[in-house]
């Protein structure tokens, strides 16, 4: 029986992997490109799902790609073909690049509304916090920071809200609209409640690079907040 409404829903989830309960360090996503719904399964109103393992070398190339626990076999080459195009970057542990896997489920979906990760909001933590890095601090992003998250530069500990709206004080924060990321790499733990974003920037007005290690928590409504930010150079 086929859904209600013009449009299609496909779900890309990038999972990070855990072993034996260790969050490990995981290749990191540059590009994404979403798969394309298969004719005859999108005319018959059939949906499914289908589990891709991307194994991703020390140069961030993909090297193997298998599929698994798929509900309908005939998705899987959408899924793999769309996980060709991809791009990664690889994964690291103390520093040093690693061969590593990841497991990207797909979920297609039939009816209203347009393409949305079921990790979206994850994804989107390192763009609010470059926004803020450049100065800005609209009122959703001030809803991005936790009542009572910190920050922590050099010895300064103080309220990072508090920070951000002290105009004489900002600047220790914020490094204008011209800062760069460098690199980046971002992780959850095992529950996927707590999030861990490592950047490494260069400041508009500065060559002197600056480490920033911020903690981000998903409360009970699903919305991440900005716990404690550190910042070192």
């Amino acid at each position: 029986m086929k859904t209600a409404g013009p449009r299609l829903l496909i779900a890309a989830v990038f999972a990070v992997l855990v072993t034996s309960g260790i969050p490990q360090e995981t290749p990191q996503v540059r590009k994404r490109v979403d798969p394309k719904y298969p004719a005859i399964l999108k005319q018959a109103g059939i949906e499914g799902d289908v589990d891709v393992t991307v194994t991703i070398n020390e140069q961030g190339q993909i090297q193997k790609i298998d599929a698994s626990n798929a509900s309908d076999s005939r998705f899987i080459p959408a899924a793999m073909e769309a996980v060709r195009q991809w791009e990664f970057a690889p994964a690291t542990k103390g520093g040093v690049p690693i061969k590593a896997e990841v497991t990207i489920p797909f979920k297609f979906r039939l009816g209203p509304g347009a393409y949305k990760s079921g990790h979206e909001a994850l994804f989107k933590l390192k763009d609010d916090v470059l926004a803020i890095l450049q100065g800005g601090l609209s009122d959703e992003l001030k809803h991005f920071i936790d009542p009572e998250a910190y920050v922590i530069i050099g010895s300064l500990h103080q309220p990072l809200l508090g920070l951000l709206t002290d105009k004489q004080k900002n600047s220790l924060l914020v490094e204008g609209t011209g800062t760069k990321i460098e690199f980046s790499h971002l992780r959850t733990d095992a529950t996927e409640k707590t999030a861990y974003l490592v950047l490494k920037t260069t400041p508009e007005k500065s060559t002197a690079p600056r480490f920033h290690t911020v903690v981000f928590m998903q409360g009970s409504a699903g919305k991440w907040k900005i716990e404690t930010w550190h910042i070192s150079q």
